[in-house]
């Protein structure tokens, strides 16, 4: 599936990538290839993703924002991001 991160100034992300999983205002939640479509708010938190060969795995911590989900694109839009080199919680 295709995983786009956008901020009001720039596209940050386009690539392929195998899950992700998000902070969502309710907890934290994770999307698998044909996800069923859906829009939702995330709160201020850390999200990660795999990529397609499911080896990597990149961090990144983003203020809050919405994600949209449809026909196996998953859009995350927020106001501001920062990458994180590993899980924080393994440091």
């Amino acid at each position: 599936m295709k995983l786009k991160i956008l901020t009001p100034e720039a596209i940050i992300l386009d690539q392929e990538v195998e899950s992700i999983t998000l902070p969502g205002l309710l907890g934290e939640m994770t999307i698998l290839p044909t996800h069923a479509a859906m829009v939702a708010l995330l709160k201020k938190g850390r999200f990660h993703y795999k990529t397609a060969n499911g080896k990597e795995s990149s961090w990144f911590q983003i203020d809050g924002g919405f994600v949209e989900v449809l026909k196996n694109v998953v859009l995350v839009m927020t106001k501001s991001w920062q990458t994180q080199e590993a899980n924080p919680a393994h440091h």
